[in-house]
């Protein structure tokens, strides 16, 4: 799910990017699940255009997302924080509380936590303080992601 989220943001967005995730190996393979995603979209919208062009494309947007394994430093600068971890509160709660710790004051940060009545245990999974804001997105972004996607993921994005 993180890695379509990615895709959206950086090729329809046009947001500067960064994936995170706890390995070199996870962040390749949302690397690759992107490519292959890129390349079924650049086939049928760029039908006209050569094979050389719909790959041009394909690498733009994989080599302009960001990838890191530090996600403390990933979330210094940022403006908005998405996780797309896997659906356990206590985990969600950990990696909130650690990037909350870690992120500027007023960045704000969404969840694709994908049950709303659970919205207000995500809100107290932080010690927010009261220039951070918090989001549920379940549905919002991925409704255009890749939807056969779930890997853990923490996607960033700083506004220009």
């Amino acid at each position: 799910m993180g890695a379509g989220i990615a895709q959206v943001l950086a090729d329809v967005g046009k947001y500067n990017v960064t994936l995170a995730d706890v390995t070199d190996k996870a962040l390749a393979n949302g690397q690759g699940i992107i490519a292959k995603s890129l390349s079924r979209i650049a086939k049928k919208k760029m039908a006209d255009k050569s094979p050389e062009e719909q790959e041009q494309f394909v690498k733009s947007v994989v080599d302009s997302i960001h990838v890191t394994t530090d996600a403390a430093k990933a979330v210094e600068s940022t403006d908005l924080v998405i996780e797309a971890i896997i659906e356990n509160m206590k985990i969600k709660k950990e990696l909130f509380s650690f990037l909350d710790s870690k992120a500027p004051a007023g960045a704000i940060f969404a969840s694709t936590w994908k049950e709303p009545k659970n919205e207000d245990n995500t809100k107290e999974s932080t010690a927010r303080n009261e220039e951070k804001s918090l989001m549920t997105m379940h549905g919002l972004l991925l409704s255009k992601a890749h939807h056969s996607v779930f890997l853990p993921r923490i996607i960033l994005l700083s506004f220009p």
